[in-house]
């Protein structure tokens, strides 16, 4: 049977100028004293809070089955100063045995930060060495690092909004951290969003190759220097697990909408099955960046630009990557690029150019053992004359060029080989 704990019998006010992080905790501490599967309500009101609220957590051991909820994420804030250095509400399990302790959700309230934050801090919500953890329909504001998941067993997140105005060097709305174990991560229907600052702000940020099943289902990160960014540099080990899938990511309006790098070759996979992009500016954006990296499979990707000198998809200094069914529009510069990588597929893209400024549909440059099949290329007639349709350079090696479309109509130079090991193989328009 579940019990529910009114912060307003323990002393909340909830009028924004009040400290009910005393109040607030009680009640919490009152639901961990009882049997389990209770209910921590904050109704309606602006509650401030001087120092942490902790949940899971005793002091003397851990417990589980607590709910912190508010009344709607429009109707219940917790609000804290200006750069604190605390995190406002940090969910806690045993390090020692994270299969133990767990299964605390937060859902139907906001954390925000008065000011927006002008120095890194502590996020606004930590959630660490937990069984089972649930945040949904909560909003997040101004912090410099939103929601941090560490050493996690399973954690789902969902109806996440995260928004902030920091001019922190950088900030980041989602931070999974696979430095030690996070496994079973899952996020649906989340949106982080900045304004067009000149600082670097990451939508999600995963980190690490501790990462076993992390999932991003319908998820947006708008406006970021990166929609979203994984780094395999943070505490590797290259047989550990991982395991990253986006499905149907937006990244709008962004510089690059999604980053792969650092991935070593004994690291796992990373695929992205559906990817919406669009670019900021035209200052050298990256619809989807894969840097020294081994294994990330892309399919279904949709990628817009309008604006030029900008890329679509560039593969660099990486190997055994896919790209398939994927379709390109408008002004980049390079469509698919593979530079400097070995053994990587393209397959099935469809590339529309509307710019006649030395555009390529699909170029390898310095690469080794590309295969590039069943393409379909081309500009826009009466509108532009796409340059290059597929282009290979002469210090690319053991290319296959087979079975790709291309309209000599609306582009210059349908096949450009530098490289005499290409085996050029029932192609049409070249």
């Amino acid at each position: 049977m579940t019990t529910t704990f009114n912060v307003r019998d323990y002393g909340a006010v909830g009028d924004g100028v009040h400290d009910d992080t005393s109040a607030i905790q009680a009640a919490i501490n009152a639901a961990q004293a009882s049997s389990g599967g209770s209910v921590v309500f904050m109704p309606n009101g602006n509650y401030r809070l001087t120092s942490s609220l902790t949940i899971g957590s005793t002091g003397t051991g851990f417990c589980s089955g607590i709910t912190l909820q508010g009344a709607g994420q429009a109707n219940t804030s917790l609000t804290v100063a200006q750069n604190v250095t605390f995190v406002p509400v940090l969910v806690k399990g045993d390090s020692a045995n994270i299969y133990s302790w767990g299964y605390h959700e937060l859902c139907d309230f906001s954390v925000s930060m008065a000011i927006p934050a002008s120095v890194g801090n502590a996020p606004a919500i930590r959630v660490e060495h937990c069984l089972f953890t649930k945040v949904r329909r909560v909003g997040i504001f101004n912090f410099a690092t939103g929601l941090y998941c560490v050493g996690n067993t399973q954690f789902h997140g969902e109806e996440i909004y995260v928004t902030s105005a920091s001019t922190a060097p950088t900030v980041v709305g989602v931070y999974v951290d696979g430095t030690v174990q996070n496994a079973s991560i899952y996020f649906m229907h989340c949106n982080v969003i900045f304004g067009t600052t000149t600082n670097t702000t990451i939508g999600y940020f995963c980190v690490g190759s501790h990462l076993a099943d992390v999932y991003l289902h319908f998820c947006e990160g708008d406006q970021a220097s990166y929609g979203f960014l994984y780094d395999g540099a943070y505490g590797v080990n290259p047989y550990d697990v991982l395991d990253v899938h986006l499905v149907q990511f937006v990244a709008d309006q962004c510089v690059t909408g999604v980053c792969i790098q650092n991935l070593p070759a004994a690291g796992g996979m990373i695929n992205i099955d559906g990817l919406w992009f669009s670019n900021r500016n035209d200052n050298n954006n990256i619809g989807l960046k894969v840097l020294n990296a081994s294994g990330v499979h892309v399919r279904g990707a949709q990628l817009y630009s309008a604006h030029q000198n900008s890329f679509g998809i560039l593969l660099r200094s990486s190997t055994d990557c896919s790209v398939t069914q994927c379709v390109m529009k408008g002004q980049f510069i390079e469509n698919i690029f593979v530079y400097g990588s070995s053994y990587c597929t393209v397959f099935g893209n469809t590339v529309v150019g509307s710019v006649s400024n030395g555009q390529a549909g699909i170029a390898a440059v310095s690469s080794v053992g590309v295969s590039i099949a069943n393409n379909t290329i081309r500009g826009i007639a009466g509108v532009s004359t796409m340059s290059y349709g597929v282009y290979v350079d002469g210090a690319c090696s053991n290319i296959s060029v087979t079975g790709n479309v291309v309209d000599r109509a609306t582009v210059t130079y349908p096949l450009t080989q530098g490289s005499a090991s290409a085996a050029v193989i029932a192609n049409v328009g070249f």
